[in-house]
């Protein structure tokens, strides 16, 4: 289990890597798309008996790092804490072991698909070989396969459908292929290029129509027509087919876009398309909850809603959700479906990554991947990594221990006390979010309507007042900087435009003052925001000291009625969020690095100045960095030599959630 995990962790860290630059307010649900794959093989877990039996018992912990539960009930468990490891592991045969391990996981799933994809022509069903890779490789890859042979199989159907409206050459291309490589007994792969086609069934279709009525807000006559006269050209037969069909996306955008009653049209006119042929086909459904979730609230029209349950299935689909990491998440997908059971309605949804794929008779992995010297080398290389790591532990993860000088120490510290008092964290700043993006995208709708330029409409005609106090300060940052980022308008300018037309953000909480130092990157308001004397604000100074943004931090320290906090420590953020090498977007949005040493300049300076006192968490987070990036680490000492630390038996973190 152990390295399923670090094998999933390499495969995220390189899609994540390959991403220039995420939007605050902009995560694409077709981004899950990027991860990387969940591996979870029989030969691994048989090599890893021991780790397994352990985790059932005791739930998850680090190798390294043992809580040893007491024997009576309820009894907190013991933190040992285990020396640092005495056997380092060399950099580059590190890489070296990595670049082998990510090779024999690719090798497993283009062996175990090729397998799938020969059964499948065989004869075998759909289900039982999902269900098998779901038991080698885990759900999302099952669901992928079972994506891409639902679309062979729906192509092949209605393939001379398509030249009514579509150039078939490449579909046709792609099936001969298909079957000069079943006929090669050549499987890897066999769907790859129907399945990158898929996206250009639909290009010779012209939605301009539909969309430019649309954002005209035309009525729903209107747009049905619109809608009607596209379809026309296309054969009921593929309209209807629920793996394939155009209509899909266009109930889904309708909701969307506030037009309930020409999506349940639809709906009647194509009743197939809620067809659900196992729990991997049920996208649809997840993308009507989605949508629907915005406008959900107790005054919607519930007999409306009803229609729409009924007959996208929502109401009778077996769901499964699949949870994503970080940036990948799909949060509306569940907040619709929970949404929808608070309102009455009875939704059933599982979480995939919660269930155990069902017994398997079938086996498709031919051979062993992971020989056991290749997983003791993977062990050896991250054991450095995985002893910081049972060291770090949430608030909540530290008080299930037992009470000892250790554990009491982690209570007692900085940490534990910065986590604790907290008045807002990104749990808030999400609360907001959804409201925000409405309003974000009533201004993107308005600007289109009016065909100008957002720099140039008259904001006096577009009211959010409906919207809380603090999603309208994030719309307005959001706005400000979009208007910046034409480099038509200047700082001066910007201010004076939404001040005139009531647009100027007017933070009260602790929590949009922290928007403001998130999303005004280009210092627009900060002269005008008062800051008052809430005593929370030193949690601004500390964000502004980790970005490492002195300017920010020197102008809003000069505006504050600031008195002295127990938790005020510049310098401990400064060396947590310290960078030798910044990575920034440059003006056409490609990653630019450049050296760190210039933009940490004026706090080291400052903190010279200052004069600092080296505490022992100021020690602890530069021991972190000194584990986890050495490159900073002797960077950040060449300034501050007094955080140069040899070893620290006495290590932890608290990780504030």
């Amino acid at each position: 289990m152990q390295d399923y995990k670090r094998i999933l962790v390499l495969t995220v860290l390189v899609a994540l890597s390959a991403i220039a630059t995420i939007l605050f307010f902009n995560i694409d649900d077709s981004a899950s798309k990027q991860l990387g794959n969940e591996v979870v093989s029989e030969q691994v877990e048989k090599r890893n008996e021991v780790f397994i039996e352990q985790v059932e018992k005791k739930g998850i912990d680090d190798l390294t790092s043992e809580n040893k539960l007491g024997d009576k009930k309820g009894e907190k468990a013991i933190f040992e804490l285990a020396p640092f490891p005495q056997v380092i592991s060399n950099e580059e045969r590190c890489k070296e072991v990595d670049l082998a391990i990510q090779q024999n996981q690719d090798d497993l799933i283009d062996d175990v698909l090729a397998t799938a994809n020969k059964l499948f022509f065989a004869g075998e069903k759909k289900d039982v070989i999902a269900h098998a890779i779901w038991s080698e490789l885990g759900w999302w890859n099952a669901k992928d396969w079972y994506v891409n042979v639902t679309l062979y199989e729906a192509i092949k159907r209605h393939v001379a459908d398509f030249e009514t409206f579509n150039q078939t050459s490449k579909l046709q291309s792609a099936l001969a292929e298909i079957e000069v490589r079943r006929n090669n007994d050549e499987y890897k792969g066999i769907f790859d290029e129907l399945s990158r086609e898929e996206e250009n069934i639909w290009s010779p279709i012209d939605l301009t129509s539909i969309n430019d009525s649309l954002t005209a807000f035309e009525s729903d006559e209107v747009v049905l027509t619109q809608i009607d006269n596209v379809l026309s050209a296309i054969p009921q037969t593929v309209l209807n087919n629920p793996r394939i069909s155009i209509v899909k996306p266009f109930i889904v955008g309708l909701i969307l876009a506030n037009k309930p009653d020409v999506a349940l049209n639809l709906l009647e006119k194509y009743p197939s398309l809620n067809e659900v042929t196992s729990e991997f086909s049920t996208a649809f459904q997840k993308e009507v909850a989605a949508a629907l979730y915005p406008s959900l609230n107790d005054q919607i029209d519930k007999t409306r809603l009803s229609k729409i349950i009924e007959k996208t299935g929502l109401g009778s689909a077996s769901i499964v959700i699949y949870e994503l990491p970080g940036f990948f998440a799909q949060p509306n997908q569940r907040k619709g479906i929970e949404k929808l059971n608070a309102l009455g309605f009875d939704i059933t949804y599982k979480i995939a990554n919660e269930l155990e794929p069902p017994e398997s008779q079938i086996m498709l992995a031919t051979k062993e991947y992971f020989p056991d010297e290749l997983l003791n080398e993977q062990e050896t290389c991250y054991a450095v990594e995985d002893w910081v790591a049972s060291r770090e532990k949430s608030p909540d993860e530290w008080n299930t221990l037992k009470q000892d000088n250790f554990t009491e120490s982690v209570v007692d510290s900085f940490e534990y006390a910065t986590c604790s008092a907290m008045p807002f964290s990104q749990k808030n700043v999400k609360q907001v979010r959804d409201s925000a993006r409405q309003g974000i995208s009533r201004v993107r709708n308005f600007v289109t309507k009016q065909k100008v330029a957002l720099r140039d409409i008259d904001f006096s005609q577009l009211d959010i007042t409906d919207l809380d106090s603090d999603a309208q300060v994030i719309v307005s940052l959001v706005v400000s900087n979009e208007i910046f980022q034409t480099g038509k308008l200047s700082k001066e300018a910007i201010r004076s435009k939404l001040i005139a037309e009531n647009w100027a953000p007017n933070p009260k909480s602790i929590l949009v003052k922290q928007a403001l130092v998130e999303i005004d990157t280009n210092g627009i308001w900060i002269d005008e925001v008062e800051y008052g004397s809430d005593a929370n604000n030193y949690q601004l100074l500390n964000k502004l000291a980790e970005k490492g943004d002195f300017e920010g931090f020197s102008k809003i320290k000069s505006k504050l009625d600031f008195e002295e906090h127990s938790l005020y420590d510049p310098f401990y953020y400064f060396i947590k969020g310290y960078r030798s090498i910044q990575i920034s977007l440059s003006s056409s949005d490609t990653l630019k690095l450049t050296n760190g040493q210039d933009k940490n300049k004026s706090f080291i300076e400052y903190f010279r100045q200052q004069g600092i006192n080296v505490l022992q968490h100021h020690k602890r987070v530069a021991y972190k960095k000194k584990l986890k990036n050495k490159y900073d680490y002797e960077a950040l000492i060449k300034h501050f030599p007094e955080l140069a630390i040899p070893y620290m038996h006495d290590y932890f973190d608290v990780i504030c959630e």
